[in-house]
């Protein structure tokens, strides 16, 4: 009896174990329904309740989760297939897949495919050429210059040079990778590529394209969904998924385009974007050319690598760029404004993007192993993918600039020409980094030093920002100084001056007692009456004399000594006389 009632006790912890494993491998057991309609499978996941989600079978041996004959049963599914350990390489995996979930139907998330409703004999538009003739973010990465010009087939002799280049370093480069997200073979299947190719070579690039590369574009949207699949099924079969067996897909060619997309190194943004990590950066001082118009300095939108977002330019009239489109400009690249005018500080500038993002993909397992006909029904994945709204708007005013320039001269009979003064920029933006111009900013703050006839110039300041600037390192000297403080001006050079004064004090002269005034009757020399020789000192005594007995008063000295030689010489002519 007591093996019995251990063979029940263990009969029952077994069967809670895998109850246990089974709720684990299944997450929540949440149950989704799977939708047939068009041929494409949808499902109806509880955690995106916004739309039904495109999903796809993951074994191409199994069944279709749909009814194909009556009498067929279509099992619910429950979250959760593969993980690291039923995989090798089980991560790379699910990158690649992610990037054929993104790329494929129904989400073209790379621009690889134009859905139509009808191929037979389709040739595209002009209009439709001219958007293919738009290079997306990681191909200007890899060649910048295609960001900075707008090619249509009416302009092309105009930009010919610019794509001839572009061909030209594709075909003859020896490496494999052109950059680190970009391999030679996925650029030569990009539409782009192929629609230059087109342009370039054809008269009629229309009809070119349409006989050279209609299958890989132009596609129903049930060729679309197909051609995810088949690329799907290949990846499971590459990476040992069970119940697997399609090798070739040669027959799906946009399939072989997402395939080799998949292999690329090219990143997906796995979290929404924030406006915030969008950030304009210009000197928007504008200045007039030689022409008449106002050109303003370089404009950037600077983004996270991984955004890859194209913008589109909302600007005021009588404004373009000089070296690109407003339709479509790229992250991290360099813009000229050109405009018919100087721009006036309410004019308004938009820029906006919707920029593409997905978490990991999601796997689905039937609810209940059931088979039909002898096979069971295939697991399925799908992805979500969102698209967010991105835009900023601001007026001149808000982005405009200015220069501040400090000087420093250094006077005075006693001054060191050669001495440093330190210097200290304080702005009322204390968002304000990096290098403008000659001065380095931390937090708002520059601090640096000058010499005589020395100077420094911070150049693109914001207008409208507060400024202090503080000297110091200037003991014993006389400080004046203009502008010290005040605020940025747009377009304007503030020109802020030092001027450091060190003299020495000039030597006292001491006061002299007053001389006594000399009896004028006494001064009169009877010149009838005869002069006693022996009276008369000679030079050289009256000289000593008088020196000796002259106070030590400096310069007044001299004076004196002067006066009565003149006396003594006068004395002298008389008495030879």
């Amino acid at each position: 009896m007591k093996k019995l009632k251990r063979l029940i006790s263990g009969m029952i912890f077994l069967c809670m174990f895998i109850t246990l494993i089974s709720k684990s491998t299944f997450a929540d057991g949440t149950l989704c329904k799977i939708i047939f309609y068009d041929g494409i499978h949808y499902i109806e996941d509880p955690k995106n309740t916004q739309e039904d989600i495109v999903v796809y079978c993951m074994n191409n041996e199994l069944n279709w989760p749909h009814i194909t004959e009556n009498g067929q049963q279509i099992p619910d599914y429950v979250y959760g297939y593969l993980d690291s350990k039923d995989i090798q390489n089980y991560d790379e995996m699910i990158k690649n897949l992610k990037k054929i979930l993104f790329m494929g139907y129904p989400y073209n998330g790379m621009r690889l495919y134009e859905i139509i409703e009808d191929k037979d004999g389709y040739i595209p538009s002009e209009e439709e050429f001219n958007d293919m003739l738009k290079p997306d973010p990681i191909l200007v990465e890899a060649f910048p210059e295609l960001g900075h010009h707008k090619f249509t087939i009416d302009n092309f002799s105009e930009n010919k040079d610019v794509l001839l280049k572009f061909i030209y370093d594709v075909l003859m480069t020896k490496e494999t990778n052109i950059n680190s997200s970009l391999t030679k073979s996925d650029i030569m299947v990009n539409p782009f590529y192929k629609a230059v190719i087109c342009l370039i070579n054809f008269y009629n690039p229309l009809e070119a394209f349409a006989y050279m590369y209609s299958d890989s574009y132009y596609v129903t949207e049930e060729e679309a969904y197909n051609n995810t699949q088949s690329a799907i099924w290949k990846l499971m079969y590459d990476y040992g998924v069970p119940s697997n067996n399609l090798n070739d897909i040669s027959n799906y060619k946009l399939g072989e385009v997402f395939m080799q997309y998949a292999n690329s190194d090219f990143i997906i943004l796995a979290e929404e974007p924030l406006s915030d990590k969008i950030e304009v950066k210009s000197d928007f001082k504008f200045t007039q050319g030689s022409d008449g118009k106002w050109y303003s300095g370089n404009f950037r939108i600077e983004e996270p690598d991984e955004y890859n977002g194209m913008y589109i330019l909302d600007l005021p009239d009588g404004i373009s760029l000089m070296n690109g489109s407003v339709d479509n400009i790229y992250g991290n690249q360099d813009y000229v404004f050109v405009s018919d005018h100087m721009p006036e500080s309410d004019e308004e500038f938009r820029i906006w993007s919707n920029i593409m993002w997905a978490k990991e993909p999601s796997q689905y397992s039937p609810l209940k192993d059931i088979e039909y006909k002898g096979k069971r029904y295939q697991k399925m994945t799908g992805l979500y993918t969102n698209r967010t709204h991105l835009w900023t708007e601001f007026t001149y005013g808000d982005v405009s600039s200015g220069d501040l320039k400090v000087t420093n001269k250094v006077s005075g009979n006693a001054a060191d020409k050669t001495k440093e003064f330190t210097y200290t920029v304080i702005l009322s933006d204390k968002t304000i980094n990096g290098k403008y111009g000659e001065m380095e900013f931390k937090n708002g703050v520059s601090i640096f030093k000058l010499r005589d006839n020395e100077s420094k110039e911070a150049i693109g300041l914001p207008a409208n920002v507060e400024y202090e600037i503080i000297e110091s390192d200037n003991e014993e000297y006389q400080v004046t100084s203009s502008n010290s403080t005040g605020k940025i001006e747009a377009n304007q050079i503030i020109t802020v001056e030092f001027t450091n004064i060190k003299n020495l004090k000039p030597t006292q002269i001491p006061d002299l007692d007053p001389m006594p005034i000399p009896d004028e009757e006494a001064n009169i020399v009877d010149t009838n009456k005869p002069i006693n020789p022996s009276t008369i000192p000679n030079k050289e005594e009256i000289n000593q004399n008088t020196i000796d007995k002259l106070p030590n008063t400096g310069r007044s000295n001299f004076i004196l000594i002067g006066i009565l030689m003149i006396l003594s010489g006068v004395a002298i002519v008389k008495n030879k006389k």
